[in-house]
């Protein structure tokens, strides 16, 4: 274990950054657009080993199952790295998928694990009991591939530890190399009522979604995050829809931020063309030619169905006014060619922490 501490602490100190993802939202081809691991700080205390799963939320609009497309993923360690043999057994072998279940049995000398039954793995935002001790935060680059054949994507996720500084573990007075039970657990309750260590972070998570201002509005169950998506019904072509979102979090919920990212349509509220001076569109929902006076795009064969923008839902770094309250506005096509119209609210914390839910509407065509 004690190898391991320096291991991690070595990790620390290795060169890369962590991923950054383009402005725009409009996911016009091929695109990673997030990364979450599940739970979002590992703690490697040596009572237990994790389960920890890797998700990776890569989008083609033109292969809704990623049929064409392929998975790698590996450790982004430098050629001179002497500690390999820490490393070459957690990362199962392929082919993969875009989830990958990291294997700790080989890092902490145990057998194979197996995923609990019905249990996706995930944090809950209730932190669990830790160690009485200090810890050593690590961190390992892990790089994710995905190429269908036309675009290749690289994605660099940061997987979080906690190691615990095992020589500060309660030890017998006479037995080198156990611990007495009983001063074991006195210690552990009394480090316990302390709390989490500072560097332990849970994934935040999506506890509501308001959609026009009250039409729909979804919550607790409902929202299942990347085990299935939210089905908002039929929408007329150029017309809008504003979604709320709301979050829970562990740690200063300012810090948490949403973005949207779309395969059809374009951000914001339709906007009277008689009333543009007034600037974006907050207020109506109805859209199509002859509404309002309001024009939607009606997409040419071959080109992306995915709109660029700028200005309300377009932007990750929201304006005060809809602070906490995180609010998007998203306007659909004329018609669609080339289907399922999918949406993603994604949230991420300032501590690498991610979650999403993914939405979807079928466009009723404009006559």
């Amino acid at each position: 274990m004690k190898r391991l501490t320096l291991y991690f602490t070595l990790v620390l100190a290795l060169p890369g950054c962590f991923p950054t993802f383009p402005d725009e939202s409009a996911i016009k081809n091929l695109r990673t657009i997030a990364i979450q691991q599940d739970p979002a700080v590992v703690v490697l205390d040596g009572q237990s080993i994790p389960q920890v799963t890797v998700r990776s939320l890569v989008i083609d609009p033109l292969d809704e199952e990623l049929q064409e497309v392929t998975h790698t993923w590996s450790f982004d360690l430098p050629d001179d790295f002497e500690d390999t043999e820490f490393t070459d057994g957690l990362i199962p072998e392929g082919p993969w998928t875009n989830i990958l279940e990291l294997d700790f049995s080989a890092l902490l000398g145990g057998g194979p694990t197996e995923p609990p039954d019905g249990n996706s793995g995930r944090d809950e935002i209730t932190p669990p009991t830790f160690l009485p001790v200090e810890y050593n935060a690590g961190l390992l680059p892990l790089n994710y591939f995905a190429e269908n054949g036309e675009t290749k994507r690289e994605s660099l996720k940061f997987v979080n530890f906690l190691v615990p500084d095992f020589e500060n573990l309660p030890l017998p007075p006479t037995v080198p190399g156990t611990r007495p039970q009983q001063a074991y657990l006195e210690a552990l309750e009394a480090g316990s009522a302390l709390g989490t260590p500072e560097a332990w972070n849970a994934n935040p998570t999506i506890t509501k979604i308001i959609v026009n201002d009250g039409e729909q509005v979804f919550d607790g169950e409902q929202i299942t995050e990347h085990l299935s998506v939210i089905d908002l019904g039929v929408v007329e072509g150029g017309a809008g829809l504003r979604f709320d979102v709301e979050l829970e979090d562990d740690k200063d919920i300012v810090d948490s931020d949403v973005q949207i990212y779309w395969t059809h349509g374009k951000p914001g509220l339709p906007v009277d063309p008689d009333e543009e001076e007034d600037g974006p569109g907050f207020g109506g929902f109805g859209g199509g030619p002859g509404k309002d006076g309001a024009t939607c795009y009606e997409p040419q064969e071959g080109e992306p169905e995915a709109q660029d923008g700028e200005g309300f839902g377009s932007d990750a770094n929201l304006s005060e006014s809809f602070q906490p309250e995180r609010a998007f506005g998203w306007t659909a096509p004329c018609s669609v060619m080339n289907g399922p119209v999918r949406l993603f609210l994604i949230a991420r914390d300032g501590e690498g922490g991610a979650s999403w839910q993914e939405l979807r509407v079928t466009v009723e065509p404009v006559e």
